[in-house]
């Protein structure tokens, strides 16, 4: 059954902060929410967060570094409704990893937690 994939405030505003860097992001995350909509568990499984949390790569096509340089993506899955909801994300090569108290503090901010 296909995810209705659903993009927060939050991932805008981080989305458009990165798209004079990044000319080519919103296709990238086009490509991305196709995915998404077939298979939401493709990214790795976040312990401690509130809720089923995911990490993903997603490829750049202005980095060409492939998925491993590119972006992670984080965002929740909600089984029973069959949704997915994009949190955040941020480039490999400025963010290493991302805490889990970060992301729990930006799904209270969504309205999530």
């Amino acid at each position: 059954m296909k995810y209705n994939v659903f993009i927060t405030d939050y991932f805008s505003k981080k989305i458009r902060s990165y798209t004079r860097k990044y000319r080519r992001i919103f296709a990238d995350c086009k490509d991305f929410i196709t995915v998404l909509e077939n298979n939401p568990q493709t990214g790795d499984k976040l312990k401690g967060c509130i809720g089923p949390v995911f990490k993903a790569r997603l490829a750049s096509r202005d980095m060409n570094k492939g998925k491993s340089g590119g972006f992670r993506v984080i965002y929740l899955v909600r089984e029973n409704d069959h949704s997915v909801f994009l949190l955040t994300l941020y480039p490999k090569n400025e963010q290493a990893n991302i805490c889990v108290n970060q992301v729990n503090g930006i799904l209270k901010q969504t309205g999530f937690a």
